[in-house]
């Protein structure tokens, strides 16, 4: 059985709590553009050894990858808002 506690001693959540659908997309969106973002370098790293590789390949997974990298950033700030932390 588990105990219930008296409603006068129950405390509201911390006003820094977002939404779970908030939470939620922000955490996948960062996780999506994380692991993107080592694709596409993983990717740039055999660009040269690839059948039609060579340099212009491993500048484009570069870009994409950078890109990428640029989106982290912008969820990852997202993510720090949503706990009221400041980077």
């Amino acid at each position: 059985m588990v105990p219930v506690l008296p409603a006068d001693t129950w405390n509201p959540p911390p006003a820094w709590l977002c939404s779970i659908e908030e939470w939620i997309e922000a955490t996948d969106s960062l996780a999506t553009h994380v692991n993107n973002a080592n694709e596409f370098a993983y990717t740039a790293t055999f660009g040269e050894y690839n059948p039609g590789g060579g340099k212009d390949q491993v500048e484009k997974y570069l870009e994409f990858s950078r890109k990428e990298m640029e989106l982290v950033s912008t969820d990852l700030k997202k993510v720090l808002d949503l706990l009221s932390l400041s980077p």
